[in-house]
């Protein structure tokens, strides 16, 4: 493995994709309180291609409220052209995944759960503006897999 940077990977990581594994709202039909904290739960999903030549960032987000419950499952594709998935250590990509993949996937996750509730619910459910550092990810947060498709 090289000692390939944070830097390096931004420069060389084109968006090929964003990809919907799942999008899902469920009215429990239990009146809402208006108090209720709501508190989305996130898993994180890195794969990469089997040639090295890309990988995937997939974030799936929970939430569960006395009145629903939503899932949306989104991910980013990015295309590598000279750096290969393989030389890329875990520290460095999730610090990529931390400051660059979830920039661009989370306006996606928030338009598709507005979008959703606004459809089951009659009024959309809005995600909080997040600023970079507001969600970020550990080695221990992380699930990898290969991607589909791939």
């Amino acid at each position: 493995m090289t000692d390939v940077t944070v830097e390096q990977v931004a420069e060389d990581a084109e968006l090929e994709s964003i990809l919907t594994f799942e999008l899902s709202a469920r009215n429990t039909e239990v009146e809402s309180d208006p108090d209720e904290e709501i508190e989305p739960s996130h898993v994180l999903i890195l794969a990469s291609k089997d040639d090295g030549k890309g990988f995937q960032v997939r974030l799936r987000t929970e939430i569960e409220t006395r009145e629903a419950e939503i899932v949306a499952d989104l991910a980013v594709r990015f295309g590598l052209t000279e750096l290969s998935a393989e030389d890329i250590s875990e520290e460095v990509m999730l610090d990529f995944v931390n400051k660059v993949a979830l920039m661009a996937l989370l306006p996606y996750v928030r338009q598709s759960i507005a979008d959703l509730t606004q459809r089951v619910f009659g009024s959309p459910l809005l995600m909080p503006l997040m600023k970079r550092g507001d969600l970020t990810f550990s080695p221990s947060d992380v699930t990898e897999r290969k991607p589909q498709g791939a």
